[in-house]
């Protein structure tokens, strides 16, 4: 089914936090929000009762938002798609939405997240997956429980189409929600993935009860590698110190709220990766990011300390007391 109608709403795909956050953000612009869920319980309890119990039970969501399990109702009535699902699922969500597109839809991903063994970032998956041309990327330091809480917060859109950032900006743009533009869509997507795993580094740090020195050295070495990592892809230097880079690095880095900080803290604590993603009780971006970095790394020749430790705590068994033993022995360029 690819048919071109009125599109009166927004699209958004993906019921976690993020797309919830999302789909609020939307609605706060007066905009028609058709929000896509798998399971018929939350989109009826999104419809009925106004909250997403297991995300936000505090916050109540716009009546402008209409959740539904029906990919062709959300391509039908929207130009604009936000799509915000774990990247591990991420391929199979937007092969499926792809057979409701046509070239006329502008898809944005939201996700944070490099595909395994392929090393795609998620806008390249849209563009094998779907017709879909015109395709951007949303990222920044967006913590969204502090986003639902009104809190001043700030992003960044990056497209090759002047057109798709003007139309994320004015559909999401506000006084409490500020929204830039990019085209350096490779650096925006490897940092808002990179930042993930120094994000675990800094949990780790939390849990072990040490300073803000330890978190200023793991936050600086976090961005060294990040900027190395993505300059070797050819990313723009100037992102790795901007919103999406040192910004979300900061907010990922020392929000209690943030995922992969609460991760590495669990670790901290003597669980198993396992045992810690249990506690969590959430995706964990870093986990799958490590790994998928680590392994481009080694096969470049990229020496990457940081993420080199967080991988072997997670992957190989390394103590988290010898990973930061090896981490603060990682020598400084003058």
């Amino acid at each position: 089914m690819k048919r071109k109608s009125e599109k009166s709403g927004v699209g958004v795909i993906g019921g976690g936090s993020w797309g919830t956050t999302i789909a609020q953000l939307l609605a706060r612009k007066r905009n028609r929000v058709i929000l896509w869920v798998r399971d018929e319980a939350l989109a009826r309890e999104i419809n009925e009762k106004r909250i997403n119990s297991k995300y936000f039970p505090a916050h109540r969501l716009s009546s402008l938002i209409e959740a539904t399990t029906s990919m062709a109702k959300v391509a039908d009535e929207s130009q604009v798609i936000f799509v915000v699902v774990p990247s591990r699922v991420f391929r199979e969500v937007v092969r499926r939405l792809g057979d409701f597109l046509h070239g006329e839809h502008i898809l944005i991903s939201a996700t944070k997240g490099i595909e395994d063994e392929t090393f795609k970032r998620m806008s390249e998956i849209i563009k094998e997956e779907t017709p879909v041309k015109k395709v951007g990327v949303l990222s920044g330091p967006n913590i969204a429980e502090e986003i639902m809480r009104g809190h001043p917060s700030a992003t960044i859109v990056a497209s090759r189409f002047e057109l798709v950032k003007s139309k994320v900006i004015s559909l999401l743009n506000h006084r409490l929600f500020n929204v830039y533009g990019s085209s350096d869509v490779t650096g925006v997507e490897l940092a808002g993935t990179f930042k993930n795993i120094v994000a675990i580094a800094s949990g780790i740090a939390h849990g072990k009860g040490f300073g803000v020195n330890t978190f200023s050295y793991l936050m600086t070495e976090g961005l060294r590698e990040m900027k190395i990592l993505g300059e070797a892809m050819g990313a723009e230097g100037d992102t790795f110190i901007s919103l999406a880079g040192i910004g979300d690095l900061i907010a990922t880095c020392t929000s209690q709220y943030s995922r992969n900080f609460r991760f590495g803290k669990a670790l901290s604590e003597g669980l198993s990766p396992d045992e810690a993603l249990k506690k969590v009780n959430q995706t964990v971006e870093g986990i799958y990011a490590a790994k998928v970095m680590y392994h481009y790394a080694e096969k470049h020749g990229v020496n990457l300390p940081l993420l080199t430790a967080i991988h072997d705590v997670i992957y190989r068994g390394l103590k988290v007391e010898d990973a930061i033993e090896k981490l603060t022995r990682v020598p400084q360029e003058e």
